[in-house]
């Protein structure tokens, strides 16, 4: 049973889902992904809708929760980009999502892409600093992403954005 144990608790370990580390009891995963830097990045919701919730940091660390109020009016801090391009690799077919928002002078892109030339698939976090124009981008491992951005933008909870890429 001890020999049981040891073997088995590594695996425990290392099963339990990234996204449960940062997810309260009362949310459910809209998105997520670690980073090649060893980050991970998280887009929940509360189960009754009762707002929306970004979440950036280590295991150990939430480096950025977005927004620090967690209501209704989280909903509107929020928009969406949705390009789509069909056709396949004869037409360059392209499917681009973004959700966006603003924090302070920082806005922020949590992106999904798909590219048909070379069958490339994309996700991360690209952060603008609104002031410098400078852009940060927080690639995700694409194998790590859990959800889907088409669900949360065909929701109709989120308004379309202005910005598009």
């Amino acid at each position: 049973m001890r020999l049981l144990i040891v073997l088995l608790l590594p695996l425990l370990i290392l099963n339990i889902g990234f996204a449960q580390v940062k997810l309260l009891k009362n949310e459910e995963l809209l998105y997520s992904f670690k980073t090649k830097k060893g980050k991970q990045m998280i887009l929940a919701k509360d189960k009754q809708n009762k707002y929306i919730i970004y979440r950036f940091g280590t295991s150990k660390k939430t480096e950025l929760e977005f927004p620090a109020i967690k209501d209704s009016t989280s909903w509107n801090k929020f928009s969406y980009f949705h390009y789509l391009r069909p056709g396949g690799i004869q037409n360059a077919g392209l499917d681009l999502q973004s959700i966006y928002f603003q924090n302070g002078n920082y806005y922020y892109n949590i992106y999904e892409d798909y590219s048909s030339e070379g069958e490339s698939y994309e996700t991360g976090v690209l952060i603008e600093d609104i002031t410098t124009k400078i852009e940060k981008d927080c690639k995700g491992i694409y194998k790590s992403k859990r959800g889907n951005l088409l669900d949360l933008i065909d929701s109709g909870k989120l308004k379309e954005s202005e910005k598009s890429r």
